[in-house]
């Protein structure tokens, strides 16, 4: 049992959730500051302000 919990805890701390368009995209600046006069949330659209890719 307990190598069972091991096996499923180490893939779901391994496993990265971030969409693949974050991923491939280099940041090399900091984040910038959310307008929220212009946006009403972060992600509209399946687009995502801070980071400048659809997701």
């Amino acid at each position: 049992m307990f190598v069972c919990h091991l096996f499923v805890h180490l893939m779901a701390v391994s496993i990265d959730p971030a969409d693949y368009n974050v991923r491939a995209k280099s940041y090399h600046g900091p984040v910038p500051v959310f307008d929220r006069t212009k946006h009403a949330h972060v992600i509209e659209n399946c687009h995502c302000y801070l980071c400048e890719v659809d997701v």
